[in-house]
């Protein structure tokens, strides 16, 4: 499958690539000029509806637009409602440029996906999340905007354990993770306000410190953990199977076996579960993002990305935290975990 990124133009990583693996890397400190411009970002995209042919008979439709790039007229989307709203790629990263200009955020990464089907930055706050004392975390924000007529305006946090480089879905409490806009009506003042709902610095950080060390308060016991990996991890066939007390081999494949031994040893043996804290939620549920972010092969970095980003790999590191923080609602299940070997 060829690259979403096409080129090194597509793409910009300020010092060393980030924790996606991608980017042409730029020494000096991004503003968002320096991400639109190196980041292949300056182009501008526009609508204008399909044209059906029918023989020598053209209609131009109403009801069915196609969105483009001017630059170099690539259709980024084959299909779009007339209410399709552009929100233009500067416009969307703008929103972040008086917390660039005031120092609260450093840029990390920018670019185009798909020939600029999908942009995206990638923002570090500079303030870090303090676990146990000890264990330094950053949040990142990410704001992605598809051209596509497919994709949502989205703005997430995500946080990239520096000890272990996991990637961590912010689920807990009253963190608001995501938003999610449809490119229709004002998309660009919904998009503005959303992002002052997201509270991006002062409310994510507070409760993601008081998140994060509450999961590190919390132990699991074995078949807690049992439980855990098996609600992640096994279909409802196999769970029920197990519950008739077929063995675990019998059950489940080589394929699967293998990949939750490797989440087992990474939770035993993984860098910084150490400081983490045997069976802690904090180290149960790194176990499951270290896995996904440093032993899961993907065809590409590119693919890295999508998966831990956008695909059910976020999703399940989603439901792996909320599991996490409340292990007493974990459905117990009968999973002898020694028999995966």
């Amino acid at each position: 499958m060829a690259s979403l990124i096409e080129s090194n133009g597509d793409f910009v990583s300020y010092r060393q690539r980030a924790w996606h693996g991608l980017g042409t890397i730029f020494q000096n400190v991004l503003s968002i000029e320096d991400a639109i411009v190196h980041g292949g970002l300056d182009f501008q995209v526009e609508k204008a509806p399909n044209i059906h042919r029918m023989g020598d008979i053209e209609v131009i439709s109403d009801t069915a637009y196609f969105t483009y790039r001017t630059d170099n007229h690539r259709v980024l989307g084959d299909y779009v409602s007339p209410k399709y709203s552009i929100l233009q790629n500067r416009d969307a990263l703008g929103f972040f440029d008086e917390v660039v200009k005031n120092g609260n955020f450093i840029i990390e990464t920018a670019g185009a996906l798909k020939g600029g089907t999908k942009v995206f930055i990638c923002l570090k706050v500079k303030q870090p999340i303090i676990v146990n004392n000890h264990d330094e975390n950053y949040q990142y924000v990410v704001l992605s905007n598809g051209h596509d007529g497919l994709s949502t305006v989205q703005a997430f946090f995500t946080t990239i354990r520096v000890v272990c480089n996991n990637t961590l879905q912010l689920a807990l409490r009253n963190c608001k993770n995501k938003i999610s806009i449809k490119h229709t009506g004002n998309v660009k003042e919904k998009t503005h306000q959303a992002l002052k709902v997201l509270g991006i610095i002062d409310t994510n950080h507070e409760c993601a410190t008081a998140g994060f060390n509450h999961l590190a308060q919390i132990r699991f016991s074995s078949n807690q953990f049992s439980s855990y990996l098996a609600n992640l991890f096994l279909e409802n066939e196999e769970i029920i199977r197990l519950k008739n007390r077929e063995a675990v081999k019998d059950v489940l494949g080589k394929r699967k076996r293998d990949k939750i031994a490797s989440i087992i040893e990474y939770c035993h043996t993984g860098p910084g579960q150490l400081e983490a804290g045997e069976m802690s939620a904090w180290w149960c549920y790194n176990g499951i993002t270290g896995y996904f972010n440093n032993l899961k092969a993907y065809k590409s970095n590119e693919h890295r990305m999508e998966g831990l980003l956008w695909g059910y790999d976020s999703d399940d590191m989603t439901k792996a935290l909320k599991y996490a923080a409340a292990p007493a609602k974990i459905p117990s299940v009968r999973f002898d975990i020694s028999q995966i070997n």
